[in-house]
C-alpha cells in the first residue's frame, strides 16, 4: 500500500502534524520577526489550518493572565486585582452591543441591576459594583473586530480578610500568654501555632476564592465571545434586501 493510499491513526496523525510543526518552526525561525506577531496575525495564521480564532483568544486570555504578582499578593495566595483582555475577530455595532451587554448581565445575574451599563457601535461599559469586590466589563470596536477586557478588584475582599487573620493571631498571643503564666514553654509553643493557624486559614480562603474569581471571568469572557459569535451568524443567516 502506498503512502497516500494508507489510513492513519489518530495517534499517527498527531505525531505528523506535530512533526511537520516543528519542522516548519525550525525553517521559519531564520526569517521570524524579532517584533513578533499580534493576537489577529496569530488568529489569521490559526484560521488557514482550521483553528477556530475564538479558541486562540481565549488561549491568548490565559497567557495574559499569568503577570507577575507583588510580595503581598504572593503572601496572602493571590492578585489584589485580575483582568483578562482578548480580540475578538467581529465587529462590534450598534445591535450586537445591546445584545453583548444583555447577555453579560443575564449571565451574572444581573439582568434588573440599577447599573444598567452603556451599549453602542462604539463599545460596551458594564460595573457590577459588589459589597467588597467590583467587576468591570468593557468592549471596544476597532478596526479589525472588538477588544475585550474584564477587570474584578477585590480590595475590598482583603479588609475582612486581613481582620480575620490579625484577630486569630491576636487571640492566639492572648491564649499563649495565659498559658505561658504556667507552662511558659507550652504557652510559648502553643501561642505560635494557633498565629500560624490563623494565617494559614485566610490565605488558604483567598487561595481558594482567587480560582474562583479566575473562573468567573473566564466565564464572563466565554459569554462575550460567544455572544458576538451568535450575533454575527444571526445576521449572516438573516436574507437580505433585494
Amino acid at each position: 500500500m502506498t503512502d497516500d493510499q494508507r489510513r492513519y491513526s489518530d495517534e499517527e496523525f498527531a505525531h505528523i502534524l506535530r512533526s511537520a510543526t516543528e519542522q516548519a518552526a525550525r525553517h521559519d525561525a531564520p526569517i521570524s520577526s524579532s517584533a513578533g506577531l499580534t493576537l489577529a496575525e496569530i488568529q489569521s495564521a490559526a484560521a488557514q489550518v482550521g483553528i477556530d480564532p475564538l479558541l486562540v483568544a481565549q488561549a491568548a486570555r490565559q497567557l495574559s493572565g499569568q503577570v507577575a504578582v507583588s510580595p503581598l499578593e504572593r503572601l496572602i495566595g493571590g492578585p489584589l486585582r485580575h483582568v483578562r483582555t482578548a480580540h475578538i475577530p467581529i465587529a462590534l455595532n450598534a445591535q450586537r452591543a445591546t445584545r453583548l451587554l444583555s447577555d453579560v448581565r443575564i449571565a451574572e445575574g444581573h439582568a434588573a441591576s440599577a447599573d444598567a451599563g452603556h451599549a453602542s457601535a462604539q463599545g460596551v461599559t458594564w460595573h457590577d459594583s459588589g459589597e467588597l469586590q467590583v467587576l468591570t466589563v468593557t468592549a471596544r470596536s476597532v478596526s479589525d473586530g472588538t477588544d475585550v477586557s474584564v477587570a474584578l478588584d477585590r480590595r475590598g475582599t482583603l479588609v475582612p480578610v486581613m481582620l480575620f487573620a490579625g484577630f486569630g493571631v491576636l487571640a492566639s498571643a492572648l491564649a499563649g500568654m495565659t498559658i505561658a503564666e504556667s507552662l511558659p514553654g507550652v504557652g510559648i509553643g502553643a501561642g505560635l501555632a494557633g498565629a500560624v493557624a490563623a494565617l494559614a486559614v485566610a490565605r488558604g480562603y483567598w487561595t481558594t476564592t482567587t480560582r474562583t474569581v479566575r473562573a468567573r471571568l473566564d466565564r464572563v469572557m466565554d459569554t462575550m465571545s460567544h455572544s458576538l459569535d451568535e450575533a454575527q451568524t444571526a445576521d449572516n443567516s438573516e436574507p437580505s434586501d433585494t
